[in-house]
């Protein structure tokens, strides 16, 4: 309401009103909505959390191999009976928000075909999108390669300034433990590449 008084009382005037609100003359004298709590429903929302973590999961994917355009097949790996139940029933919600071709939930693993990256939902599911076909393993190898070749520059770049004379002496304590955090970062990074 302070940005634009108008156009939210203007809006406000021509909402049905209720019986509490229908003697009022403007929005600036009417009561804050109270919380209606009976409408408040905890399994849709668990379910909304479920959906929302493996949509969340599959563009973590997509971005991470820079898919744009392709749309391919989802699986679900799921041990929780209840969670490939909601997924199966929201399949068109997760296809369409994930730009998925399909959404496949499956009990075993071995019912997921090779190819396929994949990533952790929750301690009961895991996300595969199908790859085959979809990129170039030739370049992705090539990125990977790239990839470290940039962290491991990082490092020795840090390395080298650990090593310099009198580095102890002329960098202050607080940069230098900034720089041995980074380093520790750098080196986890290369070893999970």
């Amino acid at each position: 309401h302070p940005f634009m008084p108008y156009v939210t009382e203007e809006l406000w005037q021509r909402l049905p009103k209720s019986d509490a609100t229908s003697r009022l003359d403007s929005l600036v004298i009417a009561p804050f909505p109270q919380e209606n709590t009976s409408l408040q429903d905890e399994v849709a929302e668990e379910e909304m959390r479920i959906l929302d973590a493996v949509v969340r999961v599959a563009r973590s994917i997509r971005s991470n191999y820079g898919l744009t355009k392709q749309r391919p097949s989802l699986y679900l790996l799921s041990r929780a009976e209840r969670v490939g139940e909601i997924v199966s029933r929201n399949s068109t919600v997760i296809t369409t928000l994930s730009s998925s071709s399909e959404v496949v939930v499956v009990d075993d693993a071995s019912k997921i075909p090779s190819g396929c990256a994949v990533e952790i939902v929750n301690e009961s599911s895991s996300v595969y999108l199908l790859l085959t076909g979809v990129i170039n393993p030739a370049e992705e190898c090539a990125k990977m390669e790239k990839k470290i070749n940039a962290i491991q520059e990082q490092v020795s770049a840090l390395q080298g300034k650990f090593a310099a004379p009198g580095y102890e002496a002329k960098v202050p304590e607080w940069l230098q433990k900034e720089n041995q955090e980074k380093l520790q970062r750098l080196v986890a990074e290369q070893e999970s590449a």
